[in-house]
């Protein structure tokens, strides 16, 4: 039996599991007659609480299952690009890396490689091929550069786009679950690592050294950036390890790039 969560003027057997008011006294049309006129709730019981928090329960244990199916139904792979500037419509994709959860780096070097030098027409390309084989692309600061600046270099060489996919910045998670000292992808590291980190420094001269005609001085300076870039993703999947678990995967939107 329960009582009428209205002015408990009846006891009843509910018929659904959402059946709070009587119908003796037409007590639902009552409370919706009430919060139209927005006044006090005439009743609040330890059973309108409890009714309450598990439905908040309820939820939670939903979006765990949903999350678990996601992880163990889908694919994920981290992801970082190097460039030769921070704008795409004056510089071009250096290199780029993509590693599966649980699998080996798969790289993919531009033109410049070459003794000749070129563009970065073919590797956006290859890259974007790549990209479209994983469900969820995970990236620290994706948002605002490499998946951008890889829409912008497909665009301005003529290319097809991207497309629909799911895409993870964990920049955000380190920012709005955690209080880290620094939000770089090398302190969290760190911080979670017992302040080991993969990553290497680049310099300034280093990028010059990229880009220069020599490709004696070129191509060190290259295979040191694509360590570096290697050396990304795996420290972005050993963050993802510890930190990825929450992230709400149901609300990740599908995006077009």
């Amino acid at each position: 039996m329960r009582k009428c969560l209205y002015d408990n003027c009846h006891e009843f057997n509910p018929s659904t599991h959402n059946h709070r008011y009587c119908n003796d006294c037409k007590c639902k049309r009552k409370e919706e007659n009430r919060k139209k006129q927005l006044t006090k709730p005439l009743v609040y019981d330890e059973e309108t609480f409890e009714l309450q928090e598990n439905r908040k329960r309820a939820l939670i244990e939903r979006r765990d299952a949903r999350n678990e199916w996601i992880r163990g139904n889908k694919t994920f792979a981290m992801f970082d690009i190097e460039t030769t500037d921070l704008r795409a419509d004056g510089g071009q994709l250096l290199c780029a890396c993509i590693k599966p959860v649980g699998g080996k780096v798969r790289s993919f070097k531009g033109d410049i490689y070459l003794p000749e030098g070129g563009d970065d027409t073919t590797v956006a390309a290859e890259i974007r091929d790549a990209l479209r084989e994983y469900d969820y692309i995970v990236t620290w600061f994706g948002d605002r550069f490499d998946m951008p600046f890889m829409s912008t270099r497909l665009l301005l060489t003529e290319q097809e786009m991207i497309g629909d996919k799911y895409h993870i910045d964990l920049i955000h998670t380190s920012r709005w679950k955690f209080l880290f000292n620094s939000n770089r992808l090398q302190s969290v590291e760190e911080a979670l690592m017992d302040g080991k980190s993969q990553k290497t420094r680049l310099s300034r001269m280093l990028w010059a050294q990229a880009q220069s005609f020599n490709y004696k001085v070129r191509k060190p300076a290259l295979d040191y950036i694509l360590d570096h870039c290697v050396k990304d993703v795996q420290s972005l999947e050993e963050i993802w390890d510890r930190i990825g678990g929450l992230k709400d995967l149901g609300t990740v939107p599908l995006r077009r790039y």
